[in-house]
């Protein structure tokens, strides 16, 4: 983004740190950036959903605790909410599943895959209580 460049170039910090760039689009899609680099939420919703990507989202991927991959990453814990099976949100509208997860989790794209790794997940999951 301009406005992005235009900070880091000026030295101020980015307004939303380890975020992807599909959770950018979607956060910028529906606030403002100031020349200061701050946020301005446009509704309740987006607020809560930009404090929580600010806040513990970012806290637990910078400790290791999160880590985001296919259709689990920042904006939908954010949103609490998984993805829609065929549309992505934060990039184009005609853009697949492939195409808006590609950079982060290629490798998972076939949904027997996934399944296979949501199953795996959930068993490390239960054996840990």
């Amino acid at each position: 983004m301009r406005q992005e460049a235009k900070l880091r170039a000026e030295g101020k910090p980015d307004p939303l740190p380890n975020t992807n760039e599909r959770t950018r689009n979607w956060v910028y899609g529906r606030s403002e950036l100031t020349e200061e680099g701050e946020i301005i939420v446009k509704d309740h919703a987006t607020s809560e959903v930009v404090q929580a990507l600010k806040g513990p989202i970012t806290a637990q991927t910078e400790a290791g605790l999160f880590t985001p991959e296919y259709h689990k990453d920042e904006l939908a814990k954010a949103l609490g909410t998984k993805e829609h099976g065929g549309r992505v949100r934060g990039v184009s509208s005609s853009a697949t599943w492939k195409e808006g997860f590609s950079e982060t989790s290629s490798h998972l794209y076939k949904k027997h895959t996934l399944h296979k790794k949501e199953q795996e997940d959930k068993a490390k999951e239960d054996w840990r209580r």
